[in-house]
């Protein structure tokens, strides 16, 4: 199975305690001191019958470029996690040929995608990686926006148990992700085909 894992108001929720950790990447006290001073100066003012100021103390500013590689470096945590589950062998990633590394994750920013068996088994020790990643980070799993998706030969008591266990729901045939089809089969012309129909209707216009 893959898992499309969707988080809650990712940037808002890091805990500045798990970015001080950044030591334990390699990187440096005095750079990590610079980081956390542009992170926790920043100031918002509300303007409603005066002024009104909010000193945040945890989380981090979208939009600002500093942020998006802060959070790669948060998601990093994710990744040692999952690595160590699979040295654990509490889970185990797909191989998409014969003799080729297997794969657990992919991630990219904050969309982020775990391959792993479809079991019972494999579904709670994810719940417990996910947990633990949450608790120490502070940026929440969106159960209600995450999907799972099955390979073919998983069977329906398999797939109930899993989402169950998960939280999450299986992705349907129809579901799209930033407009595009999540589920592609092998008539690509018929799945993709809206997409020259767009461009065309754009140049016609």
């Amino acid at each position: 199975m893959a898992l499309k894992l969707d988080m809650s108001k990712a940037y808002d929720g890091v805990e500045w305690s798990f970015l001080r950790a950044m030591h334990c990447m390699g990187f440096a006290s005095r750079w990590i001191d610079l980081v956390m001073t542009c992170v926790s100066t920043v100031r918002y003012k509300v303007v409603h019958g005066g002024h009104v100021f909010i000193c945040p103390s945890r989380g981090i500013h979208q939009g600002d470029p500093l942020s998006t590689y802060l959070f790669i470096i948060c998601v990093e945590g994710l990744s040692a996690s999952i690595q160590k589950f699979e040295a654990n062998r509490h889970i185990q990633g797909c191989h998409v040929a014969h003799r080729a590394p297997s794969i657990t994750h992919m991630f990219f920013a904050d969309d982020n995608n775990l391959f792993c068996q479809a079991t019972r088994g494999v579904a709670d020790s994810i719940s417990t990686l996910l947990q633990s990643f949450e608790n120490a980070s502070g940026p929440k799993i969106n159960h209600s926006k995450s999907l799972i998706f099955f390979s073919p030969n998983t069977d329906s008591s398999s797939r109930v148990q899993v989402c169950s266990t998960l939280h999450m729901i299986e992705a349907l045939e129809g579901s799209l992700y930033l407009g595009f089809p999540n589920i592609i089969g092998r008539n690509k012309n018929a799945m993709l085909g809206f997409i020259k129909n767009k461009v065309i209707a754009c140049i016609n216009s």
